[in-house]
């Protein structure tokens, strides 16, 4: 589960890339997900990208799902599904910062189904992590939870205002996606050192066994109780 947490993390990144794979995107001025814009040089590979993240981090999501804190771990299954739907399915159909007929299209509802979808698949993809962060926040209360979570709620907040003052949008989002990919390290972490370090593991292991299952315990004549 670390594993897949930790690939989800680190992949979900892949837009640092995008000044190399397609400087002509300026990063000030452009949504991260234009990379995967169908029309733009590197798409395919930015769109695998979110698929392996988002699907490594439904996998994660799911195996813990059952843990504490329910809705933190339903979080990340969210945002894993969100943002491989954000990719495989509902990508830009073009790059409205580069594209004026594309950004007049957007703005009158004439860009295709997938393109006008993105908006709200990508809204959701970025409010899992926003309620997941509180939520482990809240039921572990560790610093390094809290801090998370406030530099979530603040750079939420940047975003909306970039985008409704159409001012540093693409650095707004992406200091947003930073964090996210920060989170899921964090979680791949602190799963590691829970598993690797906890020596209640083996018996919360042996407890969550079937009645048939549990071992019987034996006297010292060899004779069971």
């Amino acid at each position: 589960m670390a594993i897949a947490l930790l690939a989800s993390g680190v992949v979900y990144a892949s837009w640092l890339l995008g000044g190399w794979v397609n400087p002509g995107l300026g990063p000030v001025v452009s949504y991260a997900s234009e990379l995967a814009a169908s029309d733009q040089p590197g798409s395919l590979a930015f769109r695998i990208g979110d698929l392996v993240a988002g699907a490594a981090a439904c996998v994660a999501g799911l195996w813990a799902l059952r843990r504490r804190p329910w809705l933190g771990w339903a979080c990340v299954v969210a945002f894993g599904v969100f943002t491989m739907l954000d990719a495989g399915l509902f990508n830009m159909s073009c790059a409205p910062s580069l594209d004026p007929t594309c950004a007049t299209a957007e703005v009158a509802g004439k860009v295709p189904l997938r393109h006008q979808i993105h908006t709200l698949s990508s809204s959701l993809a970025a409010a899992a992590p926003f309620v997941g962060l509180i939520a482990f926040a809240w039921a572990w209360r560790t610093v390094t939870a809290w801090v998370l979570s406030g530099l979530m709620v603040a750079a939420t907040a940047a975003t909306m205002l970039a985008v409704a003052t159409d001012h540093l949008v693409g650095v707004a989002q992406r200091l947003q996606l930073l964090i996210v990919s920060a989170w899921l390290v964090w979680l791949a972490l602190r799963t590691w050192r829970a598993t690797s370090s906890d020596p209640t593991a083996a018996r919360t292991a042996t407890a969550n066994l079937a009645p048939s299952e549990q071992p019987t315990a034996v006297d010292t004549n060899g004779a069971r109780p």
